[in-house]
């Protein structure tokens, strides 16, 4: 086969549905070649890209240091000539297959996943002074990663945000201020990281949000976040700030959609939070929405905001407490908040006068998300 026709192979990660949908369009869309796939559990799409599948260990049955090991040796097992690819590296697994991908010598790209350019100095704060330190102090030797170690210096050192700690070879991110954060965290050369925006992304977004319709009850979704789940918010902030929230919204024609991987428990105080009258939407994944469901939408932080604003859809991030807390973004369907109580107010004024009140300033959407990148994923990943 001639030079030119000859792609990389891959060893892919899968964790999540969105990540099985990734995989999907890698594999049957842009023809990228992935021999197999590690799962941390079952994924229907997976059954679409048609690729042998092994699980990784589990981490309710074993210890973390056992996992670790165990998930090193499985990937060790099939790295052979292939590379990896990897969609996140901040949780304990990812991290165990990257490490033992760099002590075979193997090359590891992760292709960015969901929004993640937060501003981080909540999480962070006075520690930020750390990170030139902290990126030589993660080195440890990853034939032996002494797993205690090094995840009391990810709790130190970077709480969450932990994206990019195992400083991969090839980085894929949605946004120049991702790039710069990769950068600046975890000194990682800036030639190794390519904004190409999302794998998953919209056509194309509309310069002004849909006007509700006159008369109406306003239409209101909301997107719920896995926030105690993932340690990324407080049992205060999510009794005192992220329930109300959602009780604010009772008065509209209320939508709740449920985050896939919401524990049952959590999810039941969202649904109770939602009142009787919600309506709730299943765990499947938000994909293409149609600007006449919705006339706004209310969430602390996530993706999916990407796939409302295409819709027509405007977006308003209330901050309550997270982690992950959405920097000002300047654009005619965005609106940040500082309360649920701005909230509130704010869909008043929307429900009175049928306009959506965006942000008066702040970054431009493209910083964070390039829509219009010239290089896209899979221009990168078919790269020898």
């Amino acid at each position: 086969m001639p030079a030119e026709d000859m792609h990389p192979t891959y060893i892919a990660m899968c964790e999540s549905k969105t990540h099985a949908a990734m995989l999907d369009v890698l594999v049957n869309r842009d023809g990228i070649a992935i021999e197999h796939i590690l799962t941390t559990g079952t994924f229907e799409q997976l059954g679409a890209v048609n690729v042998p599948v092994t699980a990784l260990p589990s981490m309710e049955a074993n210890t973390p240091e056992k996992a670790w090991a165990l998930a090193q040796e499985t990937t060790r097992s099939l790295l052979s000539s292939h590379r990896l690819l990897q969609f996140q590296d901040q949780g304990w697994l990812a991290q165990a297959v990257s490490m033992a991908a760099q002590s075979a010598g193997t090359h590891r790209t992760i292709l960015q996943d969901g929004y993640l350019s937060f501003d981080i100095a909540r999480s962070v704060g006075a520690r930020r002074h750390t990170w030139p330190i902290s990126s030589r102090m993660d080195r440890i030797d990853p034939a032996t990663p002494r797993p205690r170690l090094r995840s009391r210096l990810n709790r130190l050192l970077y709480r969450n945000h932990h994206f990019g700690i195992t400083r991969p070879d090839t980085m894929l991110v949605f946004g120049a201020a991702m790039k710069t954060r990769m950068i600046r965290q975890w000194r990682i050369d800036a030639g190794r990281i390519h904004v190409t925006g999302p794998l998953l992304r919209p056509k194309r977004v509309p310069e002004r949000p849909n006007t509700p319709q006159a008369n109406t009850a306003l239409r209101v979704l909301f997107l719920d976040q896995c926030f105690l789940r993932y340690g990324r918010m407080s049992p205060t902030n999510w009794g005192m700030k992220y329930l109300p929230l959602i009780q604010s919204l009772r008065p509209h024609d209320l939508t709740v959609k449920l985050h896939p991987a919401q524990p049952r428990d959590l999810a039941d105080d969202v649904i109770e939070a939602a009142g009787p009258t919600a309506h709730i939407m299943g765990r499947e994944l938000l994909s293409d929405l149609s600007g006449q469901d919705f006339d706004v939408a209310v969430t602390v932080s996530s993706t999916s905001f990407l796939s409302c604003i295409a819709a027509g859809i405007p977006v308003i991030f209330c901050d309550c407490g997270a982690l992950d807390v959405m920097p000002d973004i300047a654009h005619p369907s965005i609106r940040n908040c500082a309360s649920p109580g701005e909230v509130s107010h704010l869909l008043e004024a929307m429900a009175r006068t049928r306009t959506f009140q965006p942000n008066a300033g702040g970054d431009p959407l493209e910083a964070h998300i390039a829509l219009a990148a010239d290089c896209t994923p899979s221009t990168v990943l078919k790269k020898v």
